[in-house]
């Protein structure tokens, strides 16, 4: 085999590899130096209508869920903040994930999506509102949906407008498996192998 096929080879190989490479989200890591008070429940009234693609929703909790340790919602631990728009409207991205927050004129309502959930199982938004925040744990097939402050509540008991939109993930992303067309990669690499053995032995 003459010098240019062999380089030819090597060039396909390079390119299958590159193109069959999965790509994983880095895993986030949980940070123990927040709070280790319990999470103080100030009413149940937390609603999965107030989020959109949410099959869960716990609060309304007191305080910031920036500061406290979230271990225990939705019977998971480990809680670790992917992104936050600091706004009630915006757009962030950290972990793979891109996030879009809309909202209306007194923050009150909007929308929200997301590009992916970069392989995360387990994702929870909090809204934060006055001083209370709720969190809802979401259906990561549901890439969109609209938001509304219902779920949050000031100190008289009515719903203060959005102060931010917190993403969170239980755990580490799924590993993408590589297509069935891995195997032409193995393949690819024994017949590179193979004819770098035949090369050395000049045959």
């Amino acid at each position: 085999m003459n010098q240019k096929t062999l380089s030819a080879a090597k060039s396909g190989v390079v390119a299958i590899a590159l193109a069959l490479t999965p790509v994983i989200s880095s895993a986030t890591t949980y940070d123990p130096g927040l709070s280790t008070d319990p999470l103080t429940l100030t009413s149940n009234l937390c609603e999965t209508e107030s989020m959109g693609g949410s099959s869960a929703c716990n609060g309304a909790f007191a305080g910031n869920d920036s500061n406290q340790n979230l271990d225990g919602i939705f019977g998971l631990t480990g809680w670790s903040e992917l992104l936050k728009v600091d706004d009630s409207s915006g757009e962030e991205s950290g972990s793979g994930i891109t996030l879009t927050v809309t909202s209306d004129s007194d923050d009150s309502a909007g929308t929200w999506a997301v590009n992916s959930f970069a392989g995360f199982e387990n994702v929870m938004f909090v809204l934060k509102g006055g001083n209370t925040f709720s969190a809802f744990l979401m259906n990561t097939s549901i890439l969109s949906g609209n938001w509304n402050n219902e779920s949050i509540f000031n100190p008289g008991g009515n719903n203060p407008g959005l102060s931010h939109f917190t993403v969170y993930a239980s755990g580490t992303p799924a590993v993408i498996p590589l297509p069935a067309a891995g195997l032409l990669l193995i393949s690819a690499l024994g017949g590179l192998a193979a004819m770098r053995r035949v090369r050395k032995s000049g045959v």
